[in-house]
């Protein structure tokens, strides 16, 4: 079961590396992550 869990995060580190290096112009995870923490933003002053 760990082997699996190796081998899966490898491949998602390799297939981020390469979209990455692929296009260095656009990284729309970056983007992404901007907007989850001004959505967190948000739910923390909604409190």
């Amino acid at each position: 079961m760990t082997i699996i869990l190796i081998i899966l995060l490898a491949l998602l580190v390799i297939y981020l590396y390469y979209r990455n290096t692929n296009a260095p112009e656009t990284k729309p995870w970056k983007k992404d992550l901007y907007h989850l923490q001004e959505q967190i933003n948000e739910l923390k002053n909604h409190d």
